[in-house]
């Protein structure tokens, strides 16, 4: 029978991520909101916070207790901010009502997970079922290319009843997981490399296995029009292959290689050629096709340095603004402050991932969180960027903060596996 641990550290500061969330309901209150933001978010999510808390207490070794606090934060930021936004998106027909509601049930879900993970996962059934797990996850991809349901061009959903989920966002674990494994394996000979004066090339046979599963992953994504996706792995294999090599040419090589791909996919892509195009002069056409990168900025300009309050500035003028754009609906109400708020949390959970995979006894454990960690970090850059317009947009989300119930699942299921690998570290201890 295993041996319960109080998670003291986790459970204060699980309690001042609930003060947040009761402070900005109790702010947003005396907004002009009608109907009024409700009162029980918060506390519902809470009890759900401290659930999982309990239940991975039972964890033995005991796992790090401050990772999903922090990333509990950025879920009650994002939370506050859709709860805020919720009354005013009901009458848009392209958001399902009650989003609250289908928000808080994503995240239960995802807590589960996570619960689950930092209990009973053993990592070293990643390594060793690693092709099971990628395969699985092509086939979802490609069932999801061909039933799936189709929003907007994309075909990114399948839908499983009244449920519906994106298989895309299980494919970075799964293949986050097999360069893991197949980079440690092959970590001496991959960074061996071959020398041409002053720069190391990698070896073409020993890059092929990757550059299968690679492209044939990005092939999937492009063909679904999940372009933020495709670059979003694009990112991890290269930001896996340097922690491997420590090669900085590699790195030079990769982006290169993007450059050249993303540039054909621009002249191939009429979707990928708009978003270039919005990025470089939104105003070009600001009642259609810019017209949500206009608004946003209308709205990060209303913001200025404190925002103008909760509840009190109109973000649902910015389509999508829930999912794409809720860092401008958060630097509209709360300002450059709340943005940056969000970032140094989420900047602080990267650290503490990093941490984790430092950590980590086993060198397929470090990878392998390395690569979760890469994941995250690098969707953070590439939406807030593309929200200040400094990149074109991909259609990427904030973790743990915008809504979407597949991101959150899975995301909340990657901290699962960083405490499982914590765990880890203390047993080899």
């Amino acid at each position: 029978m295993r041996t319960w641990h109080a998670r003291t550290t986790e459970w204060g500061l699980l309690a001042v991520v609930v003060a947040v969330g009761a402070v900005y309901t109790a702010v947003a209150r005396f907004a002009p909101l009608v109907p009024p933001i409700s009162g029980t978010w918060w506390w519902v999510l809470g009890i759900s916070l401290l659930i999982a808390s309990v239940g991975i207490g039972f964890s033995k070794p005991v796992s790090e207790q401050t990772v999903l606090a922090i990333a509990a934060m950025l879920v009650m930021l994002g939370t506050a901010t859709i709860a805020r936004l919720d009354p005013s998106l009901l009458t848009d027909p392209n958001v399902p009502s009650a989003l609250v509601m289908r928000h808080e049930a994503s995240i239960a879900v995802g807590l589960l997970a996570c619960m689950v993970l930092a209990l009973a996962l053993r990592v070293e059934w990643v390594r060793r079922y690693k092709y099971t797990w990628l395969l699985a996850s092509f086939l979802l991809v490609v069932i999801t290319l061909v039933f799936g349901r189709d929003v907007r061009g994309a075909k990114l959903w399948l839908q499983v009843g009244p449920a519906q989920f994106q298989p895309s966002e299980v494919l970075r674990l799964t293949v986050a997981a097999y360069l893991a494994a197949y980079l440690t394996e092959r970590r001496d000979v991959v960074a061996a490399g071959r020398r041409m004066g002053p720069v190391v090339l990698p070896s073409v046979a020993h890059l092929v296995p990757l550059g299968v599963v690679g492209a044939g992953a990005v092939l999937l994504l492009v063909l679904q029009n999940d372009l933020g996706t495709a670059l979003l792995l694009f990112g991890i294999t290269v930001a896996m292959l340097y922690a491997a090599t420590g090669r900085a040419s590699y790195v030079v090589i990769g982006l290169a290689g993007f450059a050249l791909l993303a540039r054909l996919a621009q002249m191939v892509v009429s979707r990928l050629d708009v978003r270039v195009q919005n990025w470089a002069d939104p105003w070009r056409d600001p009642l259609a096709s810019g017209y949500q990168q206009v608004q946003s900025e209308y709205a990060l300009a209303a913001g200025g340095a404190l925002g103008v309050g909760p509840g009190r500035g109109a973000p649902y003028l910015i389509p999508d603004v829930h999912t794409d754009f809720i860092l401008a609906a958060i630097g509209e109400e709360l300002g450059v402050v709340g943005v940056a708020a969000v970032l140094l949390v989420m900047v602080l959970l990267i650290a503490r991932g990093m941490m984790i995979a430092l950590r980590a006894p086993d060198g397929f454990e470090r990878l392998l969180a390395v690569g979760l960690v890469s994941a995250i970090a690098l969707q953070t850059l590439i939406i807030a960027a593309g929200v200040l317009r400094l990149v074109p947009l991909t259609g990427l989300t904030l973790p743990f903060v915008s809504y979407g119930g597949s991101a959150m699942v899975t995301n909340l299921a990657v901290i699962g596996v960083l405490l499982a690998i914590s765990r880890s570290r203390s047993r080899a201890n």
